[in-house]
């Protein structure tokens, strides 16, 4: 899912030494069910796109040939009757018959879509799943009876520029910690609904977020939290998420808490300098820690 990110803290800006390219990937081709599957129309931020509708009853159907990676586009469909807000759901992948994946999803009511009868839509959520060598007949529905979802079918990762990212200090947090990961240590800013971090940024940028949630020592189930994104005081983004607990990372100095598996936002923040606020909610755990990224050529450009 998209969510605006962070901004430059013009004066002063600390850009630690970690740039992150993501590499380019191959193009891609949409896959169109079989005859008889339900078209929708969705209008996102006035344009429109076309999906296909799929319930647990009404299975949308594709013929695949692989090998090839399939991505797995879907929005949730809130019934006219149900509250848009924050979802869980189920996608399940089945080729020839047989259970290939289910894909966990959470999503948040996108305010920027609605389908031709107004009614409002979930955000935008992707899988990739590996489909074997030969043709197969490949079914995707959700598995709770009474959800419905839109489907899109692609094969081939998609298109997506190579950017370097670095990272960024906010001025404003709980306290900085030091992660390790594997071989690898990082700094976090632990935050809370309390203590949000906080920075001036200048835009247009793109911001991204990597949250970790705070587990006890005994790393509990799966926990849901969301992140709220202020910008200048209002609300830009209040995102769903759900993580574990990791089982290859650590802070040093906080031994009796574990770091919850990375969960990863985005977000933009518009032309013009801006005040950015950003604070964890609906968790059991308090307190969780945040590493912010932004675009290498964003520090360039106010060099």
């Amino acid at each position: 899912m998209r969510v605006p990110l962070f901004s430059l803290k013009w004066f002063s800006v600390s850009v630690l030494a970690a740039a992150m390219a993501a590499p380019a990937e191959a193009a891609s081709t949409r896959i169109l069910p079989e005859q008889g599957a339900t078209s929708l129309r969705i209008s996102i931020g006035g344009k429109r796109s076309t999906y296909h509708a799929a319930t647990r009853e009404t299975p949308l159907e594709f013929r695949v040939q692989g090998p090839a990676p399939v991505r797995l586009c879907t929005r949730y469909l809130y019934a006219e009757s149900e509250t848009a807000e924050p979802k869980e759901y189920r996608v399940r992948l089945e080729i020839n018959g047989v259970e290939l994946r289910t894909v966990e999803e959470v999503a948040a009511p996108d305010h920027r879509a609605r389908t031709a009868d107004g009614l409002p839509v979930g955000s935008f959520e992707k899988a990739v799943v590996l489909i074997p060598s030969g043709t197969h007949r490949v079914r995707v529905f959700p598995t709770e009876e009474r959800h419905a979802i839109a489907v899109r079918l692609f094969k081939g990762y998609g298109t997506k520029k190579s950017t370097a990212w670095v990272s960024f200090a906010p001025a404003s947090y709980e306290r900085a910690v030091r992660l390790h990961a594997k071989e690898s240590e990082t700094i976090y800013y632990r935050f809370s609904a309390d203590k949000p971090i906080g920075f001036r940024i200048h835009g247009p940028l793109t911001v991204r977020a990597m949250t970790r949630l705070d587990f006890g020592m005994e790393r509990a189930s799966s926990q849901m939290y969301r992140i709220k994104v202020f910008v200048d005081g209002k609300l830009l983004s209040n995102i769903p998420l759900k993580t574990k607990a990791s089982h290859t990372s650590a802070y040093p100095e906080l031994p009796e808490i574990t770091p919850g598996l990375a969960r990863t936002i985005e977000f933009d923040i518009p032309k013009g300098r801006h005040d950015v606020s950003i604070a964890l909610d609906g968790a059991t755990s308090r307190t969780a820690a945040l590493r912010i990224l932004i675009p290498q050529r964003a520090v360039r450009n106010r060099g």
